[in-house]
């Protein structure tokens, strides 16, 4: 957890494939459905990434 915190920035502008990650955290349930969903409703992959970043520290 540190090491995603201090890296938060990065990961949010170099991960592209977002989607992916979701999923499996949906099928894990580390996330609801509501989740997943805002994060795939997001516009871009930074944004996808920074929803996804939420759901892991709310």
């Amino acid at each position: 957890a540190d090491w995603v915190d201090s890296n938060r920035s990065k990961l949010i502008q170099s991960v592209t494939l977002v989607m992916p990650i979701a999923d499996e955290m949906r099928q894990q349930k580390m996330i609801h459905k509501e989740t997943y969903n805002k994060i795939d409703a997001a516009t871009t992959s930074q944004d996808k990434m920074r929803e996804l970043y939420n759901a892991l520290t709310t």
